[in-house]
Order: C-alpha cells, then structure tokens, then sequence
C-alpha cells in the first residue's frame, strides 16, 4: 500500500512539474493563427487538469486510509506531502487561468487588428475608386461643380475615419507588447504602409480639389462673359434691325443717312470685338 501511494503521488507530482514548465515557456504568438493555437492548446490543458483531479482524489483516498491507526509522525508525513500536492495542483490551476485570460485578450487584439485592418483598406479602395472617376468630369460648368462637391465630400468623409486609422495604431502598439519580437518588424511595416497609403490619398484628393476648383473658376468666368456677349450683341442685333427699318422709308432725309453710317461705323467696332472674345 505505501509503496503504490508513493508511486501514485510521485506520478502525479511529476505531471504537474511537466505542466507547469510547459505553461512557463512563453508562446511564440506571430499572428491570429498562432495565439488561436495556443488558446487551444490552455484549454486542451485545463480539460486535461480536470481528467487528473479523479487521481489526485485517490491519491487522498490512499494516504487516508494509510494514517488510520498511525503515529503522530506518520500523519504528519502524509498530511505534509497531501498539502504539497494540493499546493502544487491549485497553482497549476491558476497558471492555467491566468494564461487562458492573457490568451484570450491576446485574441480579442488580433480581432480588432484584423477588423481595423479591413475596414481601413475599405476606405482606402472606395477613396481610389472615386478619385479615379472624377477625371472624367471636366466637360462642363455642371460636371465640375458636381466634382467639386464629390470631392469635398470625399475628403470629409476621409477625415472623419481617421479615428479608425488612430484605433488601428492603438491596436497595433499593443500588439507589439505582447507578441514575439518576430512579428514587430510586419506590425510596423503595415502600420506604416497603411499611414503612407491614408495620407497619399489626402493630398491627392486635396490636389485634385484645388485644380478642380480652379477649372469651376474658369467656367464660371466664361459662363459669365459668354452671358455678357449674348446681351451685347442681341442689343446689336435690335439697333441692326431698327437702322434697316429706317433705311427702307423712302421719305429719309440726308441727315439720317448720315446718323445711320455713324451708328453703323461705332457698331462694328463693338460686334468684331465680341467675335474675338469668344474666340
């Protein structure tokens, strides 16, 4: 009987030093998959912890029965290597708690990395997209008008997912604390490549903005003169008509003809002008 409750409580003394050393080698988390497969393998653990406790039961059981009828010294014995036992086992139970806690943040981190992720890149392709578009929109007073406003609407929205592009970082920095050093060089780089990418489409979308209103300028300026030139010469075409209309009365005197050619010589002038402009 001692000598099976020795074996019994040697065994079980030796699984729980092999766990623990286990639990003390730190996980090398790269990535999402990496972090899943250890959590995996805390709960695979803590299931097998549960398996055991059915053995360190019989191990009390063994020890009990052996003290019966014993000598103070004997129980002593048995009670003090009990207690270590039971200490050693709820310190496994705890280190496996601890780090299927830690694993689990760990997770919930890559989530938000991998989420944050997408959905800037989102951004970013619907930014592209559009700004590819409004190259197009150039033949007309109303085309860049409505490019203007597509433009600036762009730009707002942008600036308002900055707080994505901010929380992307956040996520990342924390990553970088509890990931293995392996993985610091690829955070830092997307984190980086994303910026670059967020920040280039900014100022191509402001570049742009600025030469679009620059050409609404223009067509506003021409809409302008073209509207002035078409007063002007419908007011040319009405003095025309009304010096025709006098020409044809067959009792003009000499006097009118002669205001007729002045008016016509000062209106000639007026009429060439308004065909250079729209030139």
């Amino acid at each position: 009987m001692w000598l099976e409750y020795e074996s019994s409580v040697q065994i079980l003394k030796s699984w729980m030093t092999f766990q623990e050393e286990r639990l003390k080698r730190k996980h090398r988390i790269e990535d999402l998959t990496s972090v899943q497969n250890a959590l995996k393998d805390c709960q695979e653990m803590e299931e097998l912890l549960k398996e055991k406790e059915k053995e360190l039961e019989r191990v009390e059981e063994q020890g009990c029965a052996l003290v019966q009828n014993k000598t103070d010294e004997a129980c002593a014995i048995v009670m003090e290597t009990l207690q270590s036992v039971n200490h050693t086992w709820a310190n496994l139970d705890h280190l496996i708690g601890q780090l299927k806690i830690s694993l689990t943040s760990v997770l919930d981190q890559w989530t938000l990395y991998k989420r944050a992720s997408e959905e800037i890149n989102g951004y970013l392709m619907e930014g592209r997209y559009s700004v590819s578009r409004f190259r197009l929109l150039t033949g007309s007073l109303e085309a860049v008008q409505l490019q203007v406003q597509s433009l600036q609407d762009l730009q707002e929205e942008l600036e308002k997912q900055e707080s994505s592009l901010r929380k992307f970082g956040a996520v990342t920095h924390q990553l970088l604390r509890e990931c293995h050093p392996s993985v610091s060089d690829s955070l830092n780089n997307a984190l980086k490549d994303l910026n670059a990418r967020w920040t280039g489409l900014l100022e191509e979308i402001a570049e742009r903005l600025k030469s679009s209103k620059a050409l609404l300028q223009l067509w506003q300026r021409y809409k302008e003169l073209h509207e002035q030139s078409c007063s002007s010469i419908q007011l040319q075409e009405e003095k025309a008509d009304q010096l025709l209309k006098s020409t044809c009365r067959k009792d003009i005197a000499d006097e009118e003809v002669s205001n007729w050619i002045r008016e016509c010589s000062v209106s000639w002038p007026t009429v060439m002008g308004f065909t250079s402009d729209n030139r």
